[in-house]
C-alpha cells in the first residue's frame, strides 16, 4: 500500500516517507489528538490473507508495546486500517545506523557507545523472554545526540509461519546478520541476537559485513560453514578482533553469554588502546552468574595479543638458555675450586644422594617447562637431599628457605593435608599464556576457568573469594590442551600465587578424557600446595 503526502490513514495524517524495507513501509505521520509526529510502519495487506497472521500481529504488537526501556523505540499504538496492519512508534529523527555506515566505518569509541545502548535494550528484552531476531543497522535508530535505539521488536516474529512470506520466499531475518542456527531453520534465542550484534559491531568497525554472496542462501551457508574473516590491522586491533571472534562463534554456547557482557568486553578492548606489535593484555570482567554461580562475583579473562605472546615466548626461551649457560659456567668454576679439597662421601651421604625422587607428572619434552619461582638461597645454607617439587618435576634446591614453594621428599601429594581453622580463600582468574600447546586460545582458557571454579568449590580446604583483596591466594589458568607425548591426555596448567611465592601446577585426565576432570585435578594440586604452605605459615585466622 502506497500512502501519499497529506492523505489520512486511520487517525494519522501522512507527512512524508521515511523508508521502505523488504516487508514494510515507514512514514512520518502526525497524531492530531496528541499533537506529535510519529513513525508509522505499514505492512502489506496481503499478510491478512493468512487467517492466523492478524492474531499473531496483535499478540506481537502487544508484547513490543510492553517493552519500556530508554533505548527501545516504544510502540504507541497498532491496528488494522484499510486492510493493512500498522504500528505507530516514537519518531527518532537522527536516521538509522545503516545510513550512517554508508559514509564509512566508525571509530571504536563511537561503536562501543552505540553498542552499549543496543546491548542494554537486548538484555532488558531477553530477561523478559523477548528475542528480537532481526538485529541490524537498519533497526538501530539514532537521535540528534548520537544515542542509539533498537526498533522493530516482534516484526520478525510476526512473519514467522506466514503463508504469504513462505510463498514469496521471504526469509524471516536479514541474511547478512543471521546466526548459523537461524540460517539452518533452528529456534533462535538470545544468543542469536548476540551473534547479530557481533555482525553489527564488525560492520561498524570495518565498513563491511563478514560474509557476502550473490544470493541469500550463499550468505547463510557462509555463516554456517566458513570461519570468521580476519580483519586487517588497519581495521581493528588484535584485542578487538579476539572479542568479535568469540561473539561470532558458530556454536551458541561458545559466544559471549549476553549482549551486555559482549559490549563490556568490546569497550575494554577499545579503551585499552592495544595495538599489534605492542606487548599488552586485555582483562575482561565477566559476571559469575554467566557460569551459574552467584551474581556478586566475577572472574577475569586476560587476552594477550598474538605478537606479544610470541615475543614473550622468545624472550622467555632466550632467558632460560642464558640462565642455564650461566648456571653451568658458575657450577663448573665452583667445582674446579672445591674438588681437590672435597672429602670422600660417607655411607649416609651416599644413601641420601641416590634417594629416589617423585615420578614427574609430565613426559619429557623438547621445549623447556616454566620453572617454579625460587628465592635466592641464603649464603652458607646447608644443601638438603634432593626432593620433588609440587609439580613433581623441579627439585627443591634449598629446603631450609622459608619461602621456597617446594617440599622435600616424600612427595607433597603423598603427605596428608593439614587441618586449617578455615578454608584458604582463593581468587581465580584466567591469563592466556600458551607454553605447551600451540592451539590454546582465550576461549579454551575461559572454559577451563569455569571448570576450575566449579572444582575449587568442591574442595574441602578451599573457598572462592570474590575479589583479590579478599583472597589469601590467587590462581591463574594459563592454558589447556592435549599433550602430544600422551595421546588423548588432557591437561590444564595453572599458576598459584601465595604472598611472595608462586608455583605452576597441572591437572590431567586420561580416564574419562574431559576438561572438567583435568581442571578438577588442577584444583586438587592447588589445594594440596596451598594447604601445606598455609600450614607452614600457621593456620589462617
Amino acid at each position: 500500500m502506497e500512502l501519499t503526502v497529506g492523505s489520512t490513514f486511520g487517525p494519522y495524517r501522512i507527512l512524508g516517507p521515511l523508508g521502505r524495507g523488504g516487508m514494510a513501509s515507514v512514514y512520518r505521520a502526525r497524531d492530531p489528538a496528541l499533537e506529535r509526529d510519529v513513525a508509522l510502519k505499514v505492512l502489506p495487506a496481503e499478510f491478512l490473507h493468512d487467517t492466523a497472521f492478524a492474531e499473531r500481529f496483535r499478540q506481537e504488537a502487544r508484547v513490543a508495546g510492553r517493552l519500556e526501556h530508554p533505548h527501545i523505540v516504544p510502540v504507541h499504538a497498532f491496528g488494522i486500517e484499510q486492510g493493512a496492519p500498522w504500528m505507530a512508534m516514537r519518531l527518532v529523527t537522527g536516521g538509522s545506523l545503516a545510513e550512517r555506515l554508508r559514509r564509512g566505518p566508525l571509530p571504536p569509541s563511537v561503536v562501543t557507545g552505540l553498542l552499549r545502548d543496543v546491548a542494554g535494550a537486548l538484555d532488558y528484552a531477553h530477561k523478559r523472554g523477548v528475542v528480537h531476531r532481526d538485529v541490524k543497522p537498519a533497526n538501530v535508530l539514532l537521535d540528534e545526540a548520537g544515542r542509539a535505539y533498537l526498533a522493530d521488536f516482534g516484526v520478525a516474529r510476526m512473519l514467522e509461519g506466514s503463508a504469504v512470506a513462505t510463498a514469496t520466499g521471504v526469509i524471516h531475518g536479514t541474511p547478512s546478520y543471521m546466526a548459523p542456527e537461524q540460517a539452518l531453520g533452528e529456534k533462535a534465542d538470545r544468543l542469536a541476537d548476540v551473534y547479530a550484534l557481533g555482525v553489527v559491531a564488525f560492520e561498524c568497525l570495518t565498513g563491511r559485513v563478514p560474509y557476502t554472496g550473490t544470493t541469500s542462501v550463499a550468505i547463510l551457508m557462509k555463516h554456517v560453514k566458513e570461519p570468521v574473516p580476519e580483519p586487517t590491522a588497519a581495521e581493528m586491533t588484535a584485542p578487538l578482533s579476539a572479542v568479535l571472534r568469540r561473539c561470532l562463534a558458530k556454536a551458541p554456547g561458545d559466544r559471549w553469554p549476553s549482549a551486555g557482557i559482549f559490549a563490556a568486553a568490546l569497550d575494554e578492548a577499545s579503551a585499552g588502546g592495544m595495538t599489534p606489535g605492542i606487548e599488552s593484555t586485555l582483562t575482561i570482567a565477566v559476571p559469575r552468574d554467566a557460569v551459574g554461580t552467584p551474581r556478586d562475583r566475577t572472574f577475569r579473562a586476560t587476552v594477550t595479543t598474538r605478537l606479544a605472546m610470541r615475543r614473550k615466548l622468545v624472550w622467555a626461551s632466550a632467558g632460560a638458555f642464558g640462565a642455564l649457560a650461566l648456571v653451568a659456567f658458575s657450577g663448573g668454576m665452583l667445582l674446579s675450586r672445591q674438588w681437590p679439597a672435597r672429602p670422600a662421601p660417607r655411607p649416609a651421604d651416599t644413601a641420601a644422594a641416590v634417594k629416589p625422587t617423585m615420578t614427574p607428572t609430565a613426559a619429557p619434552r623438547a621445549t623447556p617447562r616454566p620453572r617454579v619461582s625460587q628465592p635466592t638461597p641464603t649464603p652458607g645454607a646447608e644443601r638438603s637431599a634432593p626432593g620433588a617439587s609440587a609439580t613433581g618435576s623441579v627439585p627443591a634446591r634449598d629446603a631450609s628457605a622459608a619461602v621456597a614453594p617446594t617440599e622435600a621428599a616424600p612427595g607433597l601429594r603423598d603427605a596428608p593435608l593439614a587441618t586449617l581453622s578455615r578454608p584458604v580463600r582463593v581468587y581465580c582468574e584466567a591469563k592466556l599464556e600458551p607454553f605447551w600447546f600451540r592451539e590454546t586460545g582465550e576461549r579454551d582458557v575461559a572454559d577451563s576457568l569455569k571448570d576450575l571454579l566449579q572444582a575449587i568449590e568442591k574442595r574441602e580446604h578451599l573457598a572462592l573469594a570474590a575479589t583479590r583483596v579478599e583472597a589469601d591466594a590467587v590462581v591463574q589458568v594459563l592454558e589447556r590442551g592435549r599433550e602430544p607425548a600422551r595421546i588423548g591426555m588432557r591437561k590444564v596448567r595453572v599458576r598459584v600465587f601465595l604472598g611472595g611465592e608462586s608455583v605452576e601446577l597441572t591437572g590431567q585426565d586420561s580416564s574419562f578424557n574431559t576438561w572438567s576432570r583435568a581442571a578438577g585435578g588442577a584444583a586438587k594440586e592447588v589445594e594440596t600446595w596451598l594447604v601445606r604452605r598455609m600450614a607452614a605459615r600457621g593456620n589462617p585466622r
